[in-house]
């Protein structure tokens, strides 16, 4: 009998042990490897059913140390299809690469890559869900991936019950779906992964919130769900997405975007892999996208609040999308916006028929040393027939001269969102809201002087911010319920004629804006903005209007008239609208010709 019982022993580990290196694989992740034979399927019967035997598909850089592969000679039916891995460069890399009729890319910074190499017959070819299932949902818990920071001290907190998932064993987090309200990812662990799970494109495809923390400054592979990401820098931030996922408050994004229903399905992917094929450009997805600057975007930046904004009031006779420029996807619109924060975002590759370039700021970290600096490397960017508008009367001037087109439209403030509303809990005497990303001069004169502030924004000197974040859908209470609001802004904003919409927001909640000089708020509000120009007048305009209740209260209603009647949401929608008809209506002119 003992015998007999090693004898099972020894054989039910054996097979124990044989189930586990046949099957180990069928994980997604084995060892951090990511696993495309799905979409390899889904492709080769797309191309067998379509083309029978002409083409055939080879991939590259999905996991460490899948190279390029030499196919001998150049093969007009052979097809690559990159992941995003690093090129190990080699003198043959380039050489490897030109051998196959087409190369796919599963993200959009390697598609610019290959202009490195003069590839031309290249292709955004992103990855994409096989199978569409809708999931009955009924949430019962988190899932937590990895060792995100913050997320179980955060989850423990708040009460909220959770379950914790491992990279290696991504099924079970499959099987686990319908239960999930939310998963937060460990960066890291998604870092060196890069390409999505198809998991994860189930998960957004039922809209089911994915969160991670952001320490890259690269895109992590979560770049490939566009805007329906979730990213947090704090605790704060992370606290505050909990909050809106477990009260249901931003669930209407994914109604607005949800990239894997958009484009990523099954269908969506057929459609593409035949229109590259057949030699036919990616049918342009109607109307209107909005291309915004800033590798932080994730974060619903300010540029992503003023597009919504703007998104929000413009004619719902089309489609408008925002996206930040470290999408791993971009398709091409009938009307392509460019959100000039940085030149960056103005990539050639991504110019549609119909171009608009909205010059709304110029940015310190384009290292523009003035204004004719500014105008020279504008002009590399403007092509024939694109449409150029700019938040700056000097900035639209200067164009005009050298003989350019342009369209004055200014930055704004939406008075769904900002208007009065008094919070007793959030009131202050002077209140400044705002990152340290540049060196906050007007900040650093109020501490110094000892004034009476309460300040919101990151990488300030410790101790001085009460929290490093305050939600833009809420931040009227803040501007409502101070004394003074203080306005600045970089110096290329100030010397470039642009009004920062910190001024349009606080001035529409009835609240006085104090700001450093600028010559166009003179020129928009007169002494309706009380500015200055060295410490003393700071300090003195500060102290004097905090003792003069009357005076302020009506520098605080002027100024708000001002704004209502000029600077609004609607009354630049009004402006967008027409462009937006005027490039539509010259299109269909074109085609009846």
């Amino acid at each position: 009998m003992k015998t007999k019982a090693i004898i099972s022993l020894v054989i039910c580990t054996i097979c124990a042990l044989s189930y586990y290196f046949i099957f180990r694989d069928t994980d997604l992740y084995e060892g951090y490897r990511y696993n495309i034979e799905p979409q390899v399927d889904f492709i080769n019967n797309v191309l067998k059913k379509e083309y029978g035997n002409k083409y055939k598909l080879y991939t590259a850089l999905f996991s460490d140390n899948d190279e390029v592969p030499d196919i001998g000679e150049y093969d007009e039916n052979a097809i690559l299809w990159l992941g995003k891995k690093n090129f190990k460069i080699t003198p043959d890399l380039p050489k490897n690469i030109a051998k196959f009729g087409k190369v796919f890319c599963s993200s959009y910074p390697k598609y610019q890559a290959l202009d490195l190499f003069n590839i031309k017959n290249k292709y955004q070819f992103p990855i994409f869900l096989t199978k569409t299932v809708d999931i009955k949902k009924n949430p019962e818990h988190w899932a937590v991936i990895g060792s995100p920071t913050f997320a179980v001290q955060e989850l423990n907190k708040n009460k909220i019950p959770y379950k914790k998932y491992s990279f290696k064993k991504l099924n079970k987090l499959r099987h686990d779906l319908s239960e999930i309200k939310a998963i937060i990812i460990e960066e890291a662990g998604a870092y060196n992964n890069y390409d999505l799970d198809e998991i994860f494109l189930l998960a957004n495809y039922n809209e089911i919130p994915i969160i991670t923390v952001k320490k890259y400054a690269l895109s992590s592979y979560l770049s490939l769900l566009g805007i329906d990401a979730y990213y947090y820098f704090t605790p704060d931030k992370l606290k505050e997405i909990i909050y809106n996922i477990e009260n249901n408050i931003n669930n209407d994004d994914f109604k607005k975007h949800n990239y894997v229903k958009r484009y990523l399905t099954p269908e969506a992917t057929y459609k593409r892999l035949k229109n590259i094929l057949d030699d036919k450009d990616e049918a342009l997805i109607p109307y209107v996208k909005f291309n915004i600057a800033g590798m932080l975007g994730y974060t619903r930046s300010g540029d992503y609040w003023i597009m919504q904004d703007l998104i929000s009031t413009l004619s719902p006779k089309y489609e408008y999308v925002a996206e930040f420029e470290n999408n791993d996807y971009k398709p091409i619109f009938d009307i392509n916006v460019f959100v000039l924060g940085t030149f960056s975002v103005a990539d050639k590759n991504l110019k549609s028929k119909n171009n608009i370039l909205w010059l709304m700021y110029p940015s310190i970290q384009d290292n523009i040393e003035d204004i004719d600096n500014y105008i020279t490397k504008l002009k590399t960017l403007i092509d024939e027939g694109d449409n150029v508008v700019t938040s700056s009367y000097r900035i639209k001037k200067l164009l005009e001269n050298v003989g350019f087109v342009v369209t004055y439209i200014p930055q704004f403030t939406n008075t769904n969102k900002f208007h009065y509303d008094y919070d007793e809990n959030k009131k202050s005497e002077i209140l400044f809201v705002g990152n340290n990303w540049f060196k906050r001069e007007i900040v650093y004169m109020a501490k110094k002087n000892k004034l009476p502030l309460t300040l919101y924004g990151n990488s300030f000197p410790k101790g001085w911010a009460k929290s490093t974040w305050i939600d833009n859908r809420i931040l009227r209470k803040y501007y409502s319920s101070a004394k003074i609001v203080l306005s600045d802004q970089q110096k290329t904003m100030k010397d470039f004629g642009v009004i920062v919409n910190r001024v349009f927001d606080a001035t529409a909640c009835g609240t006085m804006v104090v700001s450093e000089w600028v010559d166009e708020i003179k020129d928009v509000y007169g002494d309706c903005v009380p500015m200055y120009k060295t410490e003393k007048e700071f300090v003195d305009i500060i102290n004097y209007y905090l003792t003069h209740d009357k005076e302020r209260e009506e520098k605080a209603k002027c100024a708000q008239k001002i704004t209502l009647e000029n600077y609004t949401s609607e009354i630049v929608a009004q402006k967008f609208n027409k462009l937006i008809e005027e490039i539509k209506s010259e299109e269909t002119d074109k085609k009846e010709d």
